[in-house]
């Protein structure tokens, strides 16, 4: 069985490889139309290269590490997950993430998060518009109007509200 160190090496190679790949890719996307190539000695690569060349160094080895220690430790393998999907946003995304309060289920009637609703009043719907339609049948007009504005009211509370804005 090889050592740990023997391993790491085998690993490690497997990262260069996948570097060297994407470093030809990167120049054959970048000599692709022929205007966007910037004269140079040799083995020179631009700027903007190096930088992409780094990222994806960066990825390789965080993946590289993920795969080593998700044998062996799954909490540093889940922090190597979480330095690769970092800095993949940071390669595509280049924004900020989102963050938010999922309120599914309020305004917008969905069978999980309005679980009572689908189930006392429309078993077989699937969305809000098949769960108005079952309600006003057994139901009516205004009854539905009724059980719909007494969810709204108390789905959230105010209360809710404030405490969604104390964690930010």
């Amino acid at each position: 069985e090889p050592s740990q160190t023997q391993n790491d090496e085998v690993l490690a190679s497997g990262a260069e490889e996948v570097v060297s790949s994407a470093l030809a890719a990167l120049l054959k996307a970048l000599d692709l139309d022929g205007t966007t190539r910037i004269p140079r000695q040799q083995g020179q690569r631009s700027p903007a290269e190096d930088v992409i060349l780094s990222r994806v160094r960066s990825l390789s080895l965080c993946a590289v590490a993920y795969w080593r220690e998700v044998s062996q430790d799954l909490g540093k393998a889940a922090s190597s997950l979480a330095r690769f999907l970092e800095m993949h946003r940071k390669l595509y995304w280049r924004r900020p993430p989102w963050r938010g309060v999922n309120l599914g289920g309020w305004l917008l009637l969905e069978p999980g998060p309005s679980f009572e609703l689908f189930q006392q009043f429309g078993a077989t719907a699937r969305c809000e518009w098949q769960l108005l339609q079952q309600m006003r049948r057994k139901l009516g007009r205004e009854k539905t109007a009724e059980v719909l504005q007494a969810h709204r009211n108390t789905f959230l509370t105010e209360e809710d509200f404030q405490q969604i804005k104390r964690k930010g």
